[in-house]
């Protein structure tokens, strides 16, 4: 049981076993169901010609990365641009803060996370 003058967050408070059990098992089937969809792409890519695309590998991480994180090519039409970096980076802070709290909520003996 939680110390209640212990400041910090419950993780799954007041949620019954069964339920959390589920949690893990549709995260699991999600998965599952990514990594399928993967696969299958791979299998339609490799049904296509082959073209030497090693050539000039750092311009093209840079450029990659530029386009990832800063999304230059979707800012070229401004306000969508604009729009979409928000979304993304709003994912991605929200995802980083659900890795945390799973990390503190799953692994044994791992406690950084208190307020």
């Amino acid at each position: 049981m939680i110390n209640p003058h212990e400041i910090t967050r419950h993780v799954y408070w007041n949620i019954p076993l069964i339920f959390k059990i589920l949690v893990y098992v549709g995260g699991l089937g999600v998965i599952a169901l990514a990594a399928w969809a993967v696969y299958q792409r791979i299998q339609i890519w490799k049904k296509g010609r082959e073209e030497d695309r090693k050539d000039n590998l750092k311009e093209r991480l840079i450029f990659a990365a530029k386009n990832v994180f800063f999304h230059t090519r979707i800012l070229k039409d401004q306000y969508p641009g604009i729009m979409h970096l928000a979304i993304f980076w709003g994912f991605l802070v929200l995802l980083i803060g659900t890795i945390l709290v799973a990390i503190e909520a799953d692994v044994p003996f791992v406690h950084f996370y208190y307020g």
